[in-house]
């Protein structure tokens, strides 16, 4: 067949159904001639039919800079066919990605291990999805890329995911680290009360059973004024653990029991508490105390009485 032939007969292939158009189109290349596939011009006009003669190209244009540059400006992945040489080209690889960054995807072996190179491109166009594999396996480069962008942990190896020394190294460059841990790391209390001291939101990524240890809460609290609603059923009935809560922050009187939130004396000394504390330069406020107390209290006038006069509620 001719060139004209072939261009003519892909043509009639697009007008089947979807399953019949791809057998068609896959007849038809497979009888194009060595020749033709080492076109150029007559290859560019055949992949609009189908990438699938990107198979069979010539080695010449596989290698083929400026082909290759514009194919894969063009349709997605197709630089996956260009020679080993090519792929493994730095400055020509760095171009391309520049271009579209799905590129980095079909970087050579070479390039592949190359860390200097991924870092590079990484800090440019942060592609934390793209990484090769191989580089996902290595504590080395993930901690330099950890800097760049965290989320790079998403596709890291699970081995790693798991070892306590990486995770607590990765948390000390960016905290956000910690979200990514193994579940089972994430069971670990020891290794969550240090992580703790770097890391005071963790509590809201840790296993259930953590979240119902007084120890565990009690630790959070003391640097995340949020923890305490993370903390379990048990714990937000817990005077000790809601006290130590509250008084770091009332708001935090919303997530306890509805049992605490009816406890005159609890109320009374957590009052006393803000009373003691309080900015006496500044003016009185309504407190998160009041909204958040039960109905039944606030309609008990000897105990707003006794509130009142400790000049904390208006």
């Amino acid at each position: 067949m001719t060139k004209e032939e072939i261009i003519k007969r892909l043509e009639l292939c697009t007008h089947k159904r979807a399953n019949q158009s791809q057998v068609c189109t896959s007849n038809i290349i497979n009888t194009i001639s060595k020749e033709y596939l080492a076109d150029k011009e007559f290859v560019v006009k055949i992949i609009w039919y189908s990438t699938m003669v990107l198979n069979y190209i010539d080695d010449t244009l596989k290698n083929d800079r400026e082909f290759i540059s514009d194919i894969a400006n063009e349709f997605s992945y197709s630089l996956s066919y260009a020679s080993d040489e090519l792929r493994n080209n730095k400055e020509f690889m760095r171009e391309l990605i520049q271009k579209d960054n799905r590129n980095l995807r079909c970087i050579g072996e070479k390039l592949q291990v190359d860390k200097e190179f991924v870092l590079d491109i990484l800090k440019k166009d942060k592609l934390a999805s793209d990484i090769p594999k191989q580089l996902l396996k290595d504590k080395e480069f993930l901690i330099e890329a950890i800097a760049i962008d965290v989320h790079i942990l998403h596709n890291a190896a699970k081995k790693l995911l798991s070892n306590r020394k990486f995770i607590y190294q990765a948390v000390c460059i960016n905290e956000f680290s910690y979200r990514y841990a193994s579940k089972k790391l994430r069971k670990n209390k020891k290794f969550l009360l240090r992580i703790l001291k770097k890391v005071p939101w963790a509590i809201r990524y840790v296993a259930k059973s953590l979240r119902d240890d007084k120890e565990v809460i009690l630790e959070a609290i003391k640097n995340d004024i949020y923890a305490f609603s993370y903390a379990s059923k048990r714990l937000k009935n817990d005077q000790e653990v809601a006290y130590e809560a509250i008084i770091r922050y009332e708001y935090n009187l919303k997530y306890a029991s509805d049992d605490l939130k009816n406890n005159k004396d609890f109320l009374l000394n957590l009052i006393e508490y803000k009373v003691k504390h309080i900015d006496k330069s500044l003016k009185p406020v309504n407190s998160w105390l009041l909204f958040f107390m039960s109905d039944k209290l606030k309609q008990d006038k000897l105990f707003m009485t006794k509130a009142m006069k400790l000049e904390l509620i208006k």
